[in-house]
């Protein structure tokens, strides 16, 4: 039994994977948008998906950092299933702290979201994980009171060892 959904895909999409959704009916793209209506959709949404890109390149340049989209959308209150590769930072920080549902294989991604549009408990616990790692690692206040401690601390120790 297939998953009946309604989706608006909102993302700058190249050809190649424009023609992959054509003829599928349930799924409307869209260009990105700007102000007022991208707050609209945000907080309408049901779920977000974010993906990683798998190439190396990728993977090398990302491997160490996690998206700032990623943070707005845990303190969104909705879910998120996020699809990329596990030896990546932003993967394993979502993974490691169950704040969302992670897929790092093409073979189970089907499957993960026809599950967690059926489970509304699924989703309900991962949007409060999400809240929870959001005000725990993403807080711009104390984000910026441990990098000011950090670097108090590095000009310090460069001081103390240059007097």
């Amino acid at each position: 039994e297939g998953l009946l959904t309604d989706d608006d895909i909102y993302a700058n999409l190249n050809s190649e994977l424009k023609r992959k959704f054509e003829g599928i009916n349930s799924i409307r793209l869209h260009d990105f948008v700007s102000g007022s209506e991208f707050r609209r959709i945000f907080l309408n949404a049901e779920l977000f998906l974010h993906v990683e890109d798998f190439s190396e390149e990728s993977i090398d340049r990302v491997k160490h950092s996690v998206s700032t989209k990623i943070a707005d959308i845990l303190a969104s209150g909705i879910p998120l299933l996020a699809y990329g590769p596990d030896n990546i930072a932003s993967m394993n920080h979502l993974k490691n702290n169950k704040c969302a549902i992670c897929v790092n294989h093409k073979k189970d991604l089907k499957n993960m979201l026809e599950w967690v549009f059926r489970e509304q408990k699924i989703r309900d616990a991962v949007a409060g994980r999400g809240l929870m790692a959001a005000r725990q690692y993403h807080n711009s206040y104390h984000d910026s009171k441990k990098l000011y401690k950090f670097i108090e601390y590095t000009c310090n120790k460069t001081i103390t060892r240059q007097g």
